[in-house]
């Protein structure tokens, strides 16, 4: 991680600004430290790198760390397994990791956990991309099963109540004379329908204390935004090219666990999740391409709906972030609907199984900005043209840039080493909407660099024989 408090001479940035948005360390020609103070909290953005799954390492992110740390952001830059030490699985639950270790601990290293950004590039990116909507699901899914142990301890407290009503309208005079040492509670005096109640609520209870859901951030309130940088997002339709490309099919199926179609966020999208209905004017391929100085960012959708109508209305509210106490009690707040004990008593019909593995769910993520270059050859633009297109379709709001003529790695190395970085000044736009960093980016650059700029065909000649 690219510590916030350094110093670098001969910089034009200071750092004595607030973190609100759009707030940046102003420019101050009469000072050149960059010591932050850790009493004020600063943006966060955690870098998945890429590496096409297998060398992927977090110095990748250093440039672009040391840069944004000097702009008053606290920069994380975790490493997740590579194969053949784990393969996707392994890759998706480290960096589901590394974002529950931010929101836990980046207090201590003056970040806001509220002003979160997931920022990845290639092999990252789809990585990114998979974890967030695995995570979103595995949210939702966590939210159906409090819900689930919810109804059931209401069951159970509610069968209790109108058994004991029973009881004492018709057994009043031989209740009294049970000796008050006898234990009611003992399973000898429990019906076969209350043993089975303990034991479903025993087994939700557990499964929601297990180590899968060890990390439960949620994509849509804890993350500001997702930034993906040329990601391969649809493997499936991607294996031939890339075999032509040599990353073997053999290897890569090897990667993603023998399933490519799993693997695919762009599948992943209609495989797990519903879609609303909603009015929405989708952008339209041929004009993606399209920039406008003024709009850095082409939103791939236009929604109009009605926030009441698009409302989950549900019996119980709750929150997916509430612990359980130590008797495993769900601390919730239920619903002020009425009960009325005149109907009978309906048991939960659902069980465990069937909402663990059910087939689709609510998809629930924050803005989602994905970033391409025209010439990229590793993986084609098409990627980020349909997978912006398939997250716009399900309501998320999504915004996509094409840079011309750019290869896969032109602009996260090239363009830097160059000294022009119009995608670092994208993705700091995000990070502070309201105010102009070009000028400050590109002073920093030539502080980092000492000014020194490698000729244009040495770059030229990198590009050519560089693999990606």
């Amino acid at each position: 991680m690219t510590r916030v408090e350094h110093s670098r001479k001969g910089s034009d940035c200071s750092s004595s600004s607030s973190s609100q948005s759009g707030d940046t360390p102003s420019l101050d020609r009469q000072h050149s430290s960059h010591k932050i103070p850790l009493d004020t909290k600063y943006p966060v953005v955690v870098f998945l790198s890429g590496g096409a799954w297998i060398i992927g390492y977090k110095a990748w992110g250093a440039f672009m760390g040391m840069l944004m740390a000097q702009l008053g952001v606290v920069f994380v830059s975790p490493d997740y397994r590579n194969f053949p030490q784990g393969t996707i699985n392994d890759m998706v639950t480290d960096a589901t990791n590394a974002i529950q270790w931010t929101q836990d601990n980046i207090h201590k290293y003056g970040g806001d956990k509220n002003n979160m950004y997931v920022i990845s590039q290639s092999a990252g990116a789809h990585i990114g991309a998979l974890m967030m909507l695995l995570q979103a699901r595995k949210v939702q899914i966590y939210k159906k099963l409090k819900s689930y142990l919810i109804q059931l301890k209401h069951y159970k407290k509610q069968s209790k109540m109108n058994m004991n009503n029973i009881n004492n309208n018709a057994t009043n005079n031989m209740r009294n004379r049970v000796n008050d040492d006898i234990d009611t509670s003992s399973n000898d005096d429990k019906t076969k329908d209350e043993l089975e109640l303990d034991e479903m609520i025993k087994t939700v209870e557990d499964k929601l204390l297990s180590d899968e859901y060890s990390s439960l951030w949620n994509p849509q309130k804890d993350l500001k935004a997702f930034i993906g940088i040329a990601g391969p997002y649809n493997l499936q339709d991607m294996k031939h090219y890339l075999d032509g490309r040599g990353l073997y099919s053999d290897v890569i199926y090897k990667i993603m666990n023998n399933d490519l179609r799993k693997a695919s966020p762009f599948y992943c999208l209609y495989d797990l999740f519903e879609s609303k209905e909603a009015n929405r004017k989708l952008k339209p391929l041929n004009k993606i391409d399209l920039t406008s100085p003024n709009k850095p960012y082409i939103s791939m959708t236009e929604i109009d709906f009605d926030p009441k109508s698009m409302r989950i209305n549900e019996d119980i509210d709750y929150d997916a972030t509430d612990e359980l106490d130590e008797g495993g009690d769900s601390k919730y707040k239920q619903s002020k609907k009425k009960i009325n004990n005149g109907y009978k008593l309906l048991r939960p019909k659902l069980n465990i199984d069937s909402i663990i593995n059910i087939e689709k769910v609510e998809l629930k993520l924050p803005s989602m900005y994905l970033f391409h270059g025209s010439n990229d050859l590793s993986c084609p633009v098409s990627n980020t043209k349909t997978f912006s297109l398939a997250l716009a379709n399900y309501g998320v709001k999504t915004f996509i840039k094409i840079y011309p003529n750019k290869s896969h790695t032109a602009p996260i190395i090239e363009d830097p080493i160059s000294g022009k970085d119009p995608l670092c000044i994208d993705m700091l736009q995000i990070i502070y909407p309201n105010q102009s960093l070009t000028h400050i980016v590109h002073e920093i650059e030539n502080t980092m660099t000492g000014g020194l700029r490698l000729p244009q065909f040495i770059i030229d000649l990198a590009s050519f024989v560089c693999p990606f």
